[in-house]
């Protein structure tokens, strides 16, 4: 399975790792060059520092809990996956961001809000 985590912080790069030792491709994506280079150790993860093509089967966005740039996420997801990719919202259990009014920036996809914990997430 090929995948994408965008957001290299402490719950992206746990999923990236988790994926990563289940065998998965996976690119892990962050604005933030250092980011994205602690977060991949594992020789299955692929640092990226820009949203760009992504021939993958799921994106996970793992960003930060602010509205507008999971919004700006997952237009970019929209357009930079496959039409059939599974997009995944990372959902915190205690966010003060809906999640879900990000994702409806994405017409006609497959959407899925995953409750993931300390970056465990089952694949």
């Amino acid at each position: 399975m090929q995948i994408a985590v965008v957001g290299a912080g402490q719950m992206g790069s746990g999923i990236a790792q988790v994926a990563a030792m289940h065998h998965h491709s996976v690119v892990l994506v962050d604005r933030d060059e250092a980011s994205v280079n602690r977060g991949t150790m594992l020789t299955h993860i692929r640092p990226e520092i820009a949203i760009k093509d992504f021939e993958v089967d799921v994106a996970i966005e793992a960003a930060t809990e602010n509205l507008e740039l999971k919004t700006e996420l997952f237009r970019a997801l929209d357009q930079s996956t496959p039409p059939e990719a599974i997009l995944a919202v990372r959902r915190v259990q205690r966010s003060e961001v809906p999640s879900v009014p990000a994702a409806q920036a994405i017409r006609g996809r497959r959407v899925v809000w995953p409750q993931i914990r300390s970056g465990i997430l089952q694949l």
